[in-house]
């Protein structure tokens, strides 16, 4: 009686670990993809209007999703900025540079739009970064489906925008970059919707 509980018990663990490795298994493979996945920014530097200066920043970017919250965490060489967002616009964002999280005033929620390419549904919500700034604030365009795609400083008329080596991710990013670009309302810097901001 003893060794058929004892083997039961057995038989019982081990069916456990083996369901517990298969979804460990499930989102290992998520990770890795996301990580075979090469990010990076292009920075478009305007010093001038009929001059541009592009940089490349390679990027690696680790998303998790827990109670419907992203955390988005962007290692650099030098640096690691993490944000914290929900699909909500009643959610207040978290942003950590080096896990130093700013103050709740100075990341905020500004608007959100929601675009299509080709009959998918893209939401992008758009935040500020140091919104009371004279000439620092940034706003940030983050979609749930893909990431932050573009920050832009309207002040200094520079903007990134993410980039990948995937071609049918790139051209998402590229064509919902496009239809942001076009809608100037949307795409106003902090600056120009201070009002709206500080309501």
């Amino acid at each position: 009686m003893f060794v058929s509980i004892f083997t039961l018990k057995n038989s019982l663990f081990i069916l456990l670990m083996l369901i517990l490795s298969t979804f460990a298994c499930k989102s290992d493979k998520i990770d890795e993809a996301q990580k075979l996945t090469k990010f990076y920014f292009v920075n478009y530097n305007m010093e001038f209007p009929s001059q541009l200066y592009l940089d490349t920043i390679k990027v690696n970017l680790d998303t998790k999703i827990q109670d419907s919250i992203y955390s988005l965490t962007y290692l650099y060489t030098n640096d690691t900025i993490t944000y914290n967002l929900k699909e909500s616009e009643n959610y207040q964002p978290k942003y950590c540079v080096k896990r130093q999280e700013v103050e709740n005033s100075d990341f905020v929620f500004v608007s959100k739009k929601v675009y299509q390419i080709n009959g998918q549904k893209f939401e992008v919500y758009k935040y500020a970064k140091n919104p009371k700034g004279i000439d620092g604030c940034v706003t940030h365009f983050w979609t749930p489906k893909i990431g932050v795609i573009i920050k832009r400083s309207a002040t200094w008329r520079n903007f990134s925008k993410l980039q990948t080596i995937e071609i049918d991710l790139n051209q998402k990013i590229n064509l919902l970059a496009e239809l942001i670009y076009q809608d100037t309302e949307f795409y106003k810097g902090c600056v120009q919707e201070q009002k709206s901001i500080n309501k």
